[in-house]
């Protein structure tokens, strides 16, 4: 019985790493991003990828330097070295506040691009989630940008979500006057009635009121 369990065992452990594809993955270009975050971006994307456990993400050593060599007949030669199906070629490009990753994936034996997607965040704080969508979308057909799990929208993303229209009214408002300083000439026991209409305009962050 024993036997049997072990061989049943050894049997899902095997089809589990087969169904692994080996993804080579060079590092992030990174253009206008500081050279640090292009090898820990990648670790980190490495990290998520294995949580999902669809692909089995290659990178290569940490290299002395920055990487600056990205052409793509160069990347799919290192991924057959490396045993890989599968590559992934992506940029890491910052203009202004805004922070754009293009991803591709070929396949190693032909060069045909087999996947794509864009993903945007808000600068480099919102570069985390960004990161697990794309360990969790990635290869498949549906698009980053439609994500619909609350907990991993990212800043970029949540600036849509937000609200934009203003709400307004109008009022109107019945009152008086009166002074509670006794001792002044002429404002003895004096007490004015009023009467005044107005608008107010509601945008959420901060109200206004016009009116007389």
């Amino acid at each position: 019985m024993k036997k049997v369990l072990g061989l049943i065992v050894f049997t899902c452990a095997s089809f589990i790493i087969k169904a692994q594809e080996k993804l080579y993955f060079p590092l992030f270009e990174v253009l206008n991003v500081h050279e640090d975050y292009q090898y820990s971006a990648a670790k980190l994307l490495k990290s998520y990828t294995d949580e999902v456990g669809k692909y089995e993400l290659i990178l290569p050593t940490k290299p002395a330097e920055v990487r600056t060599v990205f052409d793509k007949a160069t990347v799919q030669e290192e991924a057959k070295a490396k045993g890989a199906t599968i590559f992934l070629m992506a940029d890491m490009n910052a203009i202004g506040e805004t922070l754009i990753m293009s991803l591709s994936i070929y396949n190693t034996e032909t060069g045909n691009r087999v996947w794509g997607d864009r993903a945007k965040a808000s600068g480099l704080s919102d570069l985390d989630p960004v990161l697990m969508q794309v360990s969790k979308l990635m290869g498949t057909e549906k698009k980053i940008s439609e994500v619909e799990d609350i907990y991993s929208v990212t800043t970029y993303d949540a600036q849509n979500l937000r609200k934009k229209e203003s709400d307004g009214g109008f009022m109107v408002s019945i009152g008086g006057m009166t002074s509670f300083i006794a001792d002044l000439e002429g404002l003895n026991n004096v007490f004015s009635g009023g009467f005044g209409i107005g608008y107010f305009v509601d945008s959420r962050n901060f109200m206004l009121e016009f009116g007389g």
